[in-house]
C-alpha cells in the first residue's frame, strides 16, 4: 500500500511541475512598465482573447499567485474532463480496446497487484492515475510521452503520460473560430435570433452553400481567409506580405463582437469545435496506452495503430449525451484532422502515420456507421462539413477555379 501511495504522489508531482514549467515559461514575473509586472499584461491579453469565446466576465487578479491558482484550476478542470470520457470509453467498449498484458505490465511498474483478469473498471482507475502534462509549443496536436519516477526504493521508473500542447492554444480558438465564421457569413442576423440553440444551428447549415463576397482588395474571402488559416498553422503563403490588417482584422477581430445574438451562436459552436479536437488527441494517446503501444519499438508502429486509436477516441466522443455538443465535438476532430492534412501536404507526414485526410474520412464513417445519431442529429452532422470549406479550398483551389500556385506559392 505505501508503494502505492508513494508512486500515485510522484505521479501528481509530475503534473504539478508539468504545469509550474508551463506556467513559469509563458507567464513572466520580471517587472514591466510602469512597475506592472508581465503577468499582469499577459492576464490583460488573456481577457481581451476570451471576449466572443462565450465566457464569463473574468473576475480581476491583484496577484500572480492568484492568476495562477485560477489557471491551475482550469488545467486541473481540463485533465478531469479527458478522463471522464476515458473512464466512460473503457466502461463502454470493455476489454475490446485494452491489451491485459499492456495493462499487467502497467500495474507491475506502479507497484500495484496485478490480478489475473483486468475489468474495465479497474483498468479506467489505472489510467486515471497515470499524469496528463503540458507543454508550451504551439504544435495544434497532442503526444504521447514517457516520464521517469522515483519508486519507494528511490528506483528509476519508466511511467507512460499523456502531453497537452493545445488544450489551452489560443490559435486553435482562432482556427476554429475563423472556419464556423465562415459557415455563418450566409446567414441574417434575424434568422438566427429568431431562434436558439439546436433551431439556430439548424438554420445555418440548412441553407446550403456558402456565398463569396469580395472585400475592397478585391480578394474573395476564400482567398482572403485562406492567407488567415495558412499563418495560424505556421504555414507561410509567399507572395502575400503578411499579416497586414487589411487581412487579419478583418477576420480575426470580428469574433470579439459578443453583443448580438448571432456571434454567440458562432462562440457556443466554437468551443464545442475546438474542444472535440482537444478531446479526441487526448483519448487518441491513451488509446495507444490502453493497447501497449508505447511499449513498441518506434520502427514497430504502423499506420493501423494510429486508425484504431482514432477510432477508440470517436467512440468516446460518441458517448457524450448532449447530442449538439456531440455533433460539433466530433466534427472538431475531423476538421483538425483535415488541418493537419494541410501541414502534411507542406511539411511530409510520418510513415507510421496514414495520411490525416484519410483519418478524418474514417472517423466520419464510424460516426455515421454507428447508430448513436438520430437521423436528425446525422443529417446536422453531414452539413456541418460546411464548416471545412475554407479546408477543402487550402487543400486544392484548383477545384473552385483558382490556381493554387499563383495563391499559395506552390
Amino acid at each position: 500500500m505505501f508503494d502505492m501511495i508513494a508512486t500515485v504522489a510522484a505521479l501528481r508531482r509530475v503534473e504539478q511541475v508539468s504545469f509550474d514549467h508551463y506556467f513559469d515559461t509563458l507567464i513572466s514575473n520580471r517587472p514591466g512598465r510602469n512597475d506592472r509586472s508581465a503577468w499582469f499584461a499577459n492576464y490583460e491579453r488573456d481577457v481581451a482573447r476570451a471576449r466572443g469565446v462565450g465566457q464569463s466576465k473574468p473576475r480581476r487578479y491583484t496577484s500572480r499567485k492568484g492568476y495562477k491558482k485560477k489557471v491551475s484550476a482550469d488545467f486541473a478542470e481540463a485533465r478531469k474532463e479527458i478522463r471522464q470520457y476515458l473512464s466512460a470509453g473503457i466502461a463502454e467498449l470493455g476489454s475490446n480496446c485494452y491489451s491485459h498484458e499492456a495493462v499487467s505490465n502497467l500495474l507491475e511498474r506502479l507497484r500495484l497487484p496485478a490480478p489475473t483478469a483486468t475489468p474495465p473498471d479497474r483498468v479506467a482507475s489505472v489510467m486515471n492515475v497515470l499524469p496528463i502534462i503540458h507543454d508550451t509549443t504551439r504544435d495544434i496536436g497532442t503526444a504521447s510521452s514517457v516520464v521517469s519516477i522515483l519508486d519507494a526504493d528511490n528506483h528509476e521508473t519508466a511511467i507512460p503520460a499523456v502531453m497537452l500542447t493545445s488544450a489551452f492554444n489560443i490559435t486553435l480558438t482562432q482556427i476554429s473560430r475563423l472556419l464556423v465564421r465562415r459557415a455563418f457569413y450566409a446567414v441574417s442576423e434575424r434568422a438566427i435570433a429568431e431562434q436558439s440553440g439546436y433551431g439556430a444551428v439548424a438554420t445555418v447549415f440548412g441553407l446550403g452553400s456558402l456565398f463569396m463576397k469580395r472585400d475592397q482588395g478585391g480578394l474573395t474571402s476564400l482567398e482572403r481567409d485562406a492567407r488567415v488559416l495558412f499563418h495560424l498553422l505556421g504555414i507561410w503563403v509567399v507572395g502575400d506580405p503578411y499579416p497586414t490588417p487589411l487581412i487579419d482584422q478583418s477576420v480575426l477581430d470580428l469574433a470579439s463582437m459578443d453583443t448580438d445574438e448571432g456571434e454567440r451562436l458562432i462562440n457556443m459552436t466554437t468551443l464545442y469545435h475546438k474542444s472535440g479536437w482537444c478531446l479526441f488527441e487526448s483519448l487518441h494517446e491513451f488509446s495507444h496506452i490502453l493497447m501497449g503501444d508505447w511499449l513498441l519499438p518506434s520502427e514497430q508502429w504502423t499506420p493501423d495503430l494510429e486508425i484504431r486509436a482514432d477510432r477508440f477516441a470517436a467512440y468516446c466522443l460518441l458517448l457524450t449525451e448532449n447530442e449538439l455538443t456531440r455533433v460539433f465535438l466530433l466534427r472538431g476532430a475531423c476538421s483538425f484532422l483535415r488541418l493537419l492534412a494541410l501541414v502534411e501536404q507542406r511539411h511530409g507526414r510520418t510513415p507510421r502515420h496514414p495520411e490525416a485526410w484519410a483519418r478524418a474520412a474514417e472517423v466520419e464513417r464510424l460516426v455515421l456507421s454507428s447508430g448513436v445519431l438520430d437521423p436528425y442529429d446525422a443529417t446536422l452532422f453531414i452539413r456541418s462539413a460546411s464548416l471545412d470549406t475554407l479546408v477543402d479550398y487550402c487543400h486544392d483551389p484548383t477545384t473552385y477555379g483558382v490556381a493554387d500556385h499563383e495563391i499559395f506559392g506552390r
